[in-house]
């Protein structure tokens, strides 16, 4: 009740604190998340950045979609990211999945199992910045984001993104990405294929 301003990133925080915690509208304001545009940028060199990635992190020379995640795994739905990626292989994509971040022991388990997915674990700022931007898009299809920076940081680069259409994301992204149902693994395999395969689309 002493508080008089709260910062939110995004309108579905604002509706979902006041629905959820009794937070009043009138002292909430949305500031949403930004990025450094001097280091998230289109690459002029999309082929000499994937070479950059390739050799850095010793992995075949093909192209790739990215996921940046954490050990929240649930929440970041990687179980169905995984089922829908090979899904999506046994319908002819081409593309390999690297997977930014920490990884729970959980996830570790399943995706060693799939020769087409790579763990790259914590990596620096500049070689996420590189690994996003030598990718063919990135995906996110969490069950919840308060608002979802890699979307923004993919965006700045170029990338074309995969994500939830519910909860902040469809605000982050506009018209600049791919909206699926998070619990429907084939309508995030569908969106990887169409992704994958349109080259004008990406």
């Amino acid at each position: 009740d002493k508080i008089k301003a709260v910062h939110v990133v995004s309108k579905s925080d604002l509706n979902e604190m006041n629905q959820y915690l009794g937070v009043p509208l009138d002292v909430m304001s949305i500031i949403p998340h930004g990025v450094d545009h001097n280091l998230f940028v289109a690459p002029n060199n999309k082929k000499e950045v994937q070479e950059y990635v390739w050799k850095d992190f010793r992995l075949e020379k093909n192209n790739y979609f990215i996921h940046v995640s954490e050990t929240n795994w649930a929440r970041k739905n990687i179980l169905r990211l995984l089922d829908a990626f090979i899904e999506a292989k046994k319908s002819g994509l081409t593309q390999n999945l690297i997977l930014v971040g920490k990884v729970h022991p959980v996830i570790f388990k399943k995706a060693r199992k799939i020769p087409s997915v790579k763990m790259l674990g914590w990596v620096s700022e500049k070689h996420l910045v590189q690994l996003i931007q030598g990718s063919d898009g990135l995906i996110l299809p969490s069950i919840h984001e308060g608002f979802g920076l890699p979307l923004v940081e993919a965006m700045a680069c170029g990338v074309t993104c995969i994500t939830s259409n519910i909860h902040a994301p469809p605000e982050v992204v506009g018209d600049s990405g791919i909206l699926v149902d998070p619990y429907s693994v084939t309508e995030i395999s569908d969106a990887m294929i169409k992704l994958g395969k349109d080259e004008k689309l990406r």
